[in-house]
């Protein structure tokens, strides 16, 4: 049983004013978020585990627009954010699994209620240039720092399961429970240009999206040895992000009609890791991944509308590897069908 409240209170404000050349406007932010948390988890013999947990955070935000010219354009934002934990990562019960593989060892998994939120100060520095109507050069700089980070320890105890083998009394289990730990980053560029050109006839709406993306990331996860302690922090990649990324988009827009056929690649990254059985490696990758979709609209009239929708045309398919190495790990494999959707919609 979960029962959360939270308490969120707004102020912010716009400010403006010309310049020689153009002009510099923006908003300035605060929000202030109070949560607390009651909860109740079932364990061994119907018995319940309560825990508590509360935070209270004040969040600065501010955004800033600068007019160099009639056509250039500066963006700046400096924001924090804040993210509270999945409800199972609180769980404090644990489950112990005996060894039934004759690994020499159990295992172990459970929550931490005390976890504190995911806690990110983010900045964006952005220029763009509107070279023409509806035409746009730009490139952003970001950057995320991300503090109290939640990974999973990884510990050895000892533990004698009720009603198990009363022959092997205390024995070994490694455990996994989730923990605040160490920073993170996430630092990258994004390039991008937007371009409808005047064309004439029929051709006039055409027009051509492209995006490049360039991440770098880092995390620090702690390793402890078995007595708990801090044996060392390793610096890894942060789950789910890719080195590089693009995408293209052909688009077609005019009065009554709109299409996009729309194409996206992901370089391979990093996932998750996998349970500590056996002798494979831990990390868990995913091949590079892309797809090609199609999306069309057309407004009949003031009312009625029809949507035509392709997703996947490519049916590519993933991997999953142990560790960047397909070609010798390979965990599983994915596979996504094409998919086609047709659409009316009537407004009144």
């Amino acid at each position: 049983g979960i029962d959360e409240t939270k308490t969120a209170v707004y102020v912010q404000a716009d400010f403006a004013t010309e310049t020689a050349n153009g002009f510099v406007d923006g908003r300035v932010g605060f929000r202030y978020l109070d949560q607390s948390t009651d909860m109740s988890f079932t364990v061994d013999g119907g018995a319940l585990a309560t825990a508590e947990n509360s935070n209270s955070v004040l969040l600065p935000s501010l955004m800033v627009r600068w007019g160099l010219t009639e056509n250039l354009l500066a963006r700046f934002s400096y924001t924090e954010t804040f993210n509270l934990p999945l409800f199972s990562d609180l769980n404090p019960y644990i489950n112990y699994i005996p060894d039934v593989t004759n690994i020499g060892y159990g295992t172990a998994s459970g929550g931490n209620a005390d976890l504190e939120p995911i806690d990110s100060a983010n900045l964006d520095v952005s220029l763009e240039w509107y070279f023409a109507e509806g035409s746009v050069v730009y490139g952003t700089w970001f950057r995320r720092e991300i503090s109290n980070a939640i990974v999973g320890f990884l510990n050895v105890v000892q533990y004698d399961i009720p009603d198990d083998n009363p022959d092997l009394g205390l024995y070994d289990f490694v455990l996994s429970q989730p923990d605040n730990a160490g920073d993170s980053m996430l630092d990258g560029w994004e390039f991008g240009a937007t371009w409808f050109p005047e064309l004439s006839g029929w051709f006039d709406g055409l027009g051509v999206q492209v995006s490049l993306t360039v991440l770098d990331s880092d995390r620090e996860v702690p390793k402890l040895a078995d007595d708990g302690s801090l044996e060392r922090i390793d610096i890894l990649n942060i789950a789910g992000v890719s080195e590089t990324s693009y995408s293209a988009i052909l688009a077609y827009d005019i009065d009554f009609f709109s299409a996009r056929l729309s194409w996206f690649w992901r370089d391979d990254f990093y996932d998750r890791d996998e349970a500590t059985l056996f002798a494979n490696p831990l990390a868990i990758w995913k091949s590079a991944e892309e797809s090609l979709d199609f999306q069309a609209t057309w407004h009949v009239n003031d009312n009625w509308t029809l949507t035509f929708d392709a997703v996947n045309l490519t049916e590519p398919v993933f991997n999953e590897n142990y560790g960047d190495n397909p070609d010798v790990f390979n965990f599983l494999n994915n596979y996504f069908s094409r998919t086609f959707a047709l659409g009316v919609r009537y407004q009144f």
